[in-house]
């Protein structure tokens, strides 16, 4: 695995998928998560496990939820080691008059299969403010 060609695979795949979130299309980015993913959500208590309840959780934020002009994500670190790679980030969602909605720090642990990159793991949590 290159260093280089799966960082920008993985942004590319990222960045599309919440494009489509932030148009209410949760549906792209549950569709990078791997058949045995678990997941992390801060609204709920316990992990999800396996995409298909990764895809029944972001259903309910599915179509016209969700309306988000422009997101940033500043500074993210990327991990490769060997077929396993590693994506940190915050992301920064802004409303249509540039103002800052939320924040969030999130973790991927995504894994190359039949030169296929797909999360096995996701985490988000909500940034505190000072």
């Amino acid at each position: 695995m290159n260093q280089e060609n799966s960082q920008k695979t993985i942004l590319a795949l990222l960045r599309s998928a919440l494009d489509r979130w932030c148009k209410g299309d949760t549906f792209g980015y549950a569709d990078l998560f791997a058949r045995d993913a678990t997941y992390f959500d801060p609204r709920t208590e316990t992990r999800i496990e396996r995409s298909a309840a990764v895809q029944d959780h972001f259903r309910q934020y599915y179509e016209g939820k969700i309306n988000v002009p422009r997101f940033e994500m500043p500074n993210p670190k990327f991990q490769l080691h060997g077929t396993i790679a590693v994506l940190t980030y915050n992301w920064y969602p802004f409303s249509g008059d540039g103002e800052r909605l939320s924040g969030w720090n999130a973790t991927e642990v995504w894994q190359n299969s039949d030169d296929q990159w797909k999360i096995i793991h996701g985490h988000w949590s909500l940034v505190q403010p000072k």
